[in-house]
C-alpha cells in the first residue's frame, strides 16, 4: 500500500515507477502470440509480381517440385489486379500455379510453395488459405488435378512428426469464386498414399481438429500449399491470403535456408 503521507507517497511512487516499468518489460518480452499470422507476405502484396527469375516464386515463400527438366521456367506466377477474368481475394495480387512440369506421363507431379518457423512442443496454429480457378483460363483446374494446403511439424532432424491438411480443392467445388479452406483434418504418417508423384507421399486421413498442436520434439513448423497435376492436364489455380496463425506459444522466427530452391518431400521413412 502506497503511504498515506503526500510526499512520501509521490516519492514511493517515484523511486517504484522504474521498477514497475521493468517488471512489465519483462511480462510482455515473455508472452506468447496470440493470433499472430506468421506467414510472410500472406497475400502476395510484396513485390516483385510476375514471374521471378531467381527461383524465388514470391518474395518470402519457397518453391518445391520434383527434379525439374532442363530449362524449366517455373509454373508459377504473381498474377494481379486480374488473370483470365479473377480478381484477387484481397489486396491486388495473388499466387497462380499451373502444372506444366509434366513430366513423362502417367507420372503426376505435385509441386507449390511453402514457409518454414522454428516452433517448440504445445505451441497451437490455426491455418487457412483462399483457393480458386478460372473457366478462362484452360477451363480451369483439369482433370484429376486438385490443390490443398498442409502443415508439418518438424523435429530437429527435419523429419515430419504430425501432418495436417485441408480438404481437397478442384474445378468440381466451383470456378471463377473464391473458396476459403481451413487446415482440420489429421493425417496418420503409418498410413501412405500415393499421389502418383514418386517424390512426394499424401497421408490417410484419420480424424479432424480445430487446432493444431505441435507434438512432443517439434522443432519447426511448415505450411505448405501444395499443386497436383495429374498427367499432362491443363488449367491453373490461385492462393491468395495465407494464414498460419499461432494462438499460443513463444513467437518464432522465419527459418531460411533450411532446405535447397527446389526441396524434394520425400516419406521420412524413406529417407
Amino acid at each position: 500500500q502506497f503511504p498515506q503521507n503526500t510526499e512520501k507517497r509521490t516519492k514511493y511512487a517515484f523511486l517504484n515507477f522504474p521498477l514497475l516499468a521493468m517488471v512489465a518489460g519483462l511480462v510482455l518480452a515473455t508472452s506468447p502470440a496470440q493470433a499472430q499470422n506468421l506467414l510472410s507476405n500472406p497475400g502476395f502484396e510484396s513485390p516483385p509480381s510476375g514471374h521471378s527469375t531467381t527461383g524465388i516464386p514470391a518474395t518470402g515463400w519457397t518453391y518445391f517440385s520434383p527434379p525439374p527438366p532442363p530449362g524449366y521456367f517455373g509454373d508459377y506466377w504473381v498474377v494481379g489486379p486480374t488473370d483470365a477474368g479473377v480478381n484477387s481475394h484481397g489486396g491486388t495480387f495473388f499466387f497462380k500455379e499451373w502444372g506444366a512440369l509434366y513430366l513423362p506421363a502417367p507420372t503426376n507431379n505435385v509441386a507449390g510453395i511453402y514457409q518454414t518457423f522454428s516452433s517448440s512442443p504445445g505451441s497451437v496454429y490455426q491455418a487457412s488459405g483462399w483457393f480458386n480457378s478460372s473457366a478462362g483460363d484452360g477451363g480451369g483446374l483439369g482433370a484429376g488435378c486438385y490443390t490443398w494446403i498442409q502443415v508439418e511439424f518438424l523435429d530437429v532432424n527435419t523429419n515430419v512428426l504430425a501432418l495436417y491438411k485441408s480438404d481437397n480443392f478442384s474445378a468440381s467445388v466451383g470456378l471463377n469464386t473464391w473458396f476459403q479452406y481451413s487446415i482440420t483434418n489429421a493425417c496418420d504418417l503409418t498410413q501412405p498414399v500415393a499421389t502418383g508423384d514418386p517424390y512426394f507421399t499424401d497421408y490417410a486421413v484419420t480424424g479432424s481438429v480445430s487446432q493444431l498442436v505441435a507434438p512432443p520434439g517439434t522443432t519447426a513448423v511448415r505450411y505448405r500449399y501444395c499443386y497436383l497435376q495429374a498427367g499432362n492436364a491443363g488449367g491453373s489455380a490461385y492462393l491468395d491470403d495465407a494464414v498460419l496463425n499461432q494462438i499460443s506459444g513463444p513467437v518464432p522466427p522465419v527459418i531460411s535456408n533450411l532446405f535447397p530452391q527446389n526441396m524434394i518431400f520425400v516419406n521420412p521413412s524413406n529417407g
